[in-house]
């Protein structure tokens, strides 16, 4: 079952260390997970963010994450409402080679906003039977790749990306 086809809700950072508890400090680097979603008994399925310090994050026992990204802890009395774009683009460059279908279409949302960001460059358009592939770069490097366009509906692509705020935690954000 996809995600978007459920009722789900996202866990949201707790502002410290999943590991050892530590609070992140303004401006200091973390790494976010997601561990997958847990059937909670009701209606609605829980996906798991878990944020590590950087030393627990390079000493923790190996775990299966659903996605991982590096951010940083926003330092007080900047602009809120903008998006980390290193965090974005962490967690678009973890989705790649991952072939379920949510990953796709997460992959797919994030090339469009990282292209109008200007961190990807549109180079192509490929069609072939079933499929359309665009094909990015990414600036001031050559080598290519392709995302496929899963064809969302607008309900889909509402879901997504009120799924990708949630995750970068930000409601004022525009996607």
């Amino acid at each position: 079952m996809s995600v978007l086809d459920s009722n789900y809700k996202l866990t949201r950072t707790k502002g410290s260390c999943f590991e050892c508890g530590s609070d992140f400090e303004n401006g200091e680097l973390y790494i976010s997970t997601l561990k997958g979603y847990v059937e909670s008994g009701d209606s609605e399925d829980i996906w798991e963010r878990c944020d590590f310090c950087e030393q627990c994050w390079k000493t923790r026992e190996t775990q299966n994450f659903f996605s991982h990204w590096q951010t940083r802890k926003k330092t007080e009395g900047k602009n809120e409402e903008k998006l980390d774009i290193d965090s974005v683009l962490g967690f678009f460059r973890s989705l790649e080679g991952k072939t379920d279908a949510l990953s796709a279409k997460l992959r797919y949302v994030l090339s469009l906003y990282l292209t109008r960001k200007k961190l990807l460059d549109l180079v192509d358009v490929q069609l072939n039977e079933d499929s359309e592939f665009l094909v990015f770069k990414y600036p001031e490097k050559e080598d290519k790749f392709s995302v496929e366009n899963p064809g969302l509906s607008e309900d889909e692509a509402g879901e997504l990306k009120a799924t990708l705020l949630q995750i970068f935690g930000s409601a004022k954000s525009q996607l």
